[in-house]
């Protein structure tokens, strides 16, 4: 079996898991009358990580993403000790070489293959965003700005995957790994350097499935032409996995603020990209 048959199987499996966990949660909540917006009815998918709802219990845990943190929204250096975590019991110990985030706290930290998260580190000013899902206090109320102006415009949407836990994320990560270990990781990000663990980020969809057609769509669109003057990027961008390491994802926006989400958006360029070139 080739390795694009391997990767479908590997989303198809994921996104079972996904959509079962989200109807569960939206049959309980009573938001079944929650209007779908502008649905593109196209292909439904699971993201890199998708997330399912994150367990109460386990809002201790830490990330593990990889965060060069940027003073003034610019740098990218700053970043702590590198090696392997100490605890030997994780499954997913931090692989050597690694950096670690030396201030995970920044709205413009980098977190990604190369830069992990503090295992200890978690963050602290969750804010509810509705449909069981999380962001830190800036980065919601940046989604609320966010998505009243889409609202005026005729789109509507939701955050169907936001801040995670470690164990979350472990769980995840292991199902995409069980499915198809080569591909897994431009599917999924491992433990503790997952823009999710971080807070900052958001998988959004008009129907709560996900679509790679959706920057085609109305709402898709309008993100394009306005998620960043709200504070969010396409993080990972068609094109550019040799740059991200993961795979295009349509649905998968970060929080930078205002200043830097435009001079990213405006630059062309990846975070990373950004970055160095600063």
């Amino acid at each position: 079996m080739d390795r694009k048959k391997k990767i479908g199987i590997g989303i198809a499996a994921a996104l079972l898991i996904l959509t079962a966990g989200v109807l569960i949660w939206h049959l309980s909540s009573g938001d079944g009358g929650k209007a779908p917006g502008d649905n593109p009815g196209t292909e439904e998918v699971s993201p890199e990580e998708k997330d399912e709802e994150p367990e109460a219990e386990e809002n201790s845990d830490g990330k593990d993403e990889e965060t060069p943190q940027a003073e003034d929204g610019e740098s990218t250096e700053g970043s702590g000790s590198s090696g392997s975590s100490q605890n030997m019991s994780d499954p997913y110990p931090r692989p050597e070489g690694v950096s670690v985030v030396s201030n995970p706290d920044s709205i413009t930290a980098l977190v990604n293959k190369s830069n992990f998260l503090p295992d200890d580190w978690q963050p602290s000013d969750l804010v509810s965003v509705g449909g069981g899902q999380s962001l830190r206090a800036e980065a919601a109320a940046a989604f609320e700005e966010l998505k009243k102006a889409a609202e005026a415009d005729g789109y509507t949407f939701n955050v169907i995957s936001g801040y995670r836990t470690k164990a979350t994320q472990i769980s995840l990560y292991s199902n995409y790994m069980a499915q198809d270990p080569e591909g897994a990781p431009y599917l999924s990000a491992y433990p503790r350097s997952s823009e999710h663990e971080l807070g900052l980020a958001m998988d959004i969809s008009p129907d709560w499935s996900l679509h790679y057609d959706l920057l085609e769509t109305g709402l898709g669109k309008w993100m394009t032409a306005h998620a960043h003057e709200y504070g969010w990027i396409l993080r990972y961008p068609e094109g550019k996995t040799n740059v991200t390491g993961y795979v295009f994802e349509a649905w998968h926006y970060r929080y930078l603020g205002k200043d830097l989400a435009a001079k990213v958006k405006n630059s062309g360029l990846t975070l990373e990209e950004y970055y160095g070139s600063v």
